[in-house]
């Protein structure tokens, strides 16, 4: 039995096949701390961005080789990446998603909303809050202090054609 760093570091390279067989002639790039959760790729023709994929470090931990490509290919990963374009496909052990374009966070304890811009569109929308938009792992964000600002907001978002969940 391969230990946990092994395991991990030979599934990371599964899913990295995985990706340069389904999508050949593209560079697969994977991205990340060994030691943080989740794993990213980021699949790329040329210069430009073709499709980007988070697969949990859970998912990685728990299965050997074998089983992260069968259930790969079970979920038909493949065709929802396709289909995803560059929005961001995630991998954990309840399948494959495709992300939302922004995720609505609430703190209770400083009655303020997160608004997190997880697509290349949301990041555009995100943009003209200016000096409010804050960046980390990988996303773009701003706080919001006000429900009647966070409903506007929302509503702004989806009039544009993104997709909007709300997240406890």
């Amino acid at each position: 039995m391969p230990t946990d760093r092994r395991r991990r570091e030979e599934n990371i390279g599964v899913v990295r096949e995985y990706l340069k067989q389904t999508f050949p002639g593209h560079e697969v790039l994977d991205i990340g701390d060994f030691d943080q959760d989740p794993r990213s790729y980021s699949i790329r023709r040329g210069t430009a961005l073709a499709h980007r994929v988070l697969v949990d470090r859970s998912f990685l931990d728990d299965h050997p080789a074998a089983d992260i490509v069968a259930k790969l290919q079970g979920w038909d990963a493949a065709a929802t990446i396709k289909a995803a374009g560059t929005r961001l496909v995630l991998i954990a052990e309840g399948g494959v998603t495709v992300a939302p374009d922004i995720e609505i966070r609430s703190d209770d304890t400083l009655g303020t909303w997160e608004f997190r811009a997880l697509s290349d569109r949301a990041k555009r929308w995100i943009a003209p809050f200016g000096s409010n938009v804050r960046h980390a792992a990988g996303y773009d964000y701003v706080v919001l202090q006000e429900q009647a600002d966070v409903d506007a907001q929302r509503q702004r978002a989806e009039a544009r054609g993104l997709t909007v969940v709300e997240v406890e």
